[in-house]
């Protein structure tokens, strides 16, 4: 995800372009190979910063497990055939999480990251509010004020990267319940989000956050999600490398 390779790497995927902190990942690099070099990888880099970022924004505190090495291969492609898009119906996104060992509770859960952080216009405006299954209009099932406001951010059309939308306005900076409050009230953001209403299961689940008192059951349930996503697919051992810049390979 970090290599930067002639826009043909996984960052240059479009389920990517709303990604950012490529400069801050490298800095914490930089001063990890000062005090111990190729010792720390990037791939760990990524899962412990994530941690911190949760923690910090008022979430939980969790432990992660370590000694991840770095891929070799950053290819686009992968990304978008392993990253669900943001317009995704329920039975799709059951459907990635499954190919990676991911089952409807990690959805459901890990969807709820989106209760922090920003999105552009490119990624929900054609299919949310303008162009919805290729009909002229917005998504009926999104709440109509909270699709005026988005409207008056996202013109029809805008095709830059730089116009970002809050994906959780009652909150941003606060890792919190806020986002089930928004889905249950159709004001989620992405099409893949409202999509949690079409399943029993994510629904429920949704609901119960949506009314819970606490986040101690969310946040319990999102260290073991996140955990299992930290699990897929690592390289350990002889596999892999440690880079000594995150965004280029070793050779």
């Amino acid at each position: 995800m970090l290599v930067s390779r002639n826009g043909t790497a996984e960052r240059d995927a479009f389920p990517s372009y709303g990604l950012r902190g490529y400069a801050e990942i490298e800095h914490i690099k930089a001063k990890l190979e000062d005090a111990c070099p190729l010792t720390v990888s990037c791939a760990d880099i990524i899962v412990m910063a994530a941690r911190d970022a949760v923690y910090l924004s008022n979430g939980p505190r969790y432990a992660v497990e370590t000694g991840r090495r770095d891929g070799k291969v950053s290819a686009e492609y992968d990304a978008d055939n392993d990253l669900p898009p943001p317009s995704s119906k329920i039975v799709d996104l059951k459907t990635y999480f499954s190919f990676k060992g991911l089952g409807w509770k990690d959805l459901v859960v890990l969807s709820g990251s989106h209760t922090i952080g920003r999105a552009q216009c490119t990624t929900f405006a054609s299919d949310r509010l303008y162009n919805y299954s290729g009909h002229v209009g917005q998504d009926p099932s999104l709440n109509k004020a909270y699709a005026a406001q988005l409207r008056e951010m996202c013109e029809p059309g805008l095709a830059d990267d730089t116009t970002m939308v809050e994906m959780d306005p009652r909150s941003p900076y606060t890792f919190d319940l806020s986002y089930y409050r928004n889905v249950r009230a159709n004001r989620g953001l992405f099409t893949s989000d409202q999509a949690l209403l079409d399943d029993p299961w994510t629904s429920a689940y949704v609901e119960r956050m949506a009314d819970a008192a606490s986040p101690d059951e969310f946040f319990a349930d999102y260290a073991a999600a996140i955990t299992n996503m930290g699990r897929i697919e690592v390289l350990t051992g002889d596999n892999g490398e440690i880079r000594s810049a995150c965004a280029a390979y070793v050779d």
